[in-house]
């Protein structure tokens, strides 16, 4: 009985052990920086509908879009 119990904290502390390890931030490797463009440069290098979009905050209103419902599979990215 004292076997089993043994056994068992040490597989809890175990897992335990192992999941802190997984939620360690991984994007401390990451350098950042600022971007700075005027609004011709953003016009040269975006597609229109993409300048619109991401300069413009041009979207539809929440909740209305086509796909607002769409439940297909798939690989989703945001911009």
């Amino acid at each position: 009985m004292v076997k089993n119990l043994k056994s068992i904290i040490f597989v809890a502390f175990a897992f335990m052990s192992c999941s802190g390890i997984s939620q360690q931030k991984k994007s401390d490797n990451k350098k950042s920086y600022v971007v700075q463009k005027t609004d011709e440069q953003w016009r040269a290098e975006l597609p229109n509908m993409s300048y619109r979009v991401l300069r413009e905050a041009a979207t539809e209103y929440p909740f209305t879009g086509k796909y607002n419902t769409h439940k297909g599979e798939g690989v989703y990215t945001c911009a």
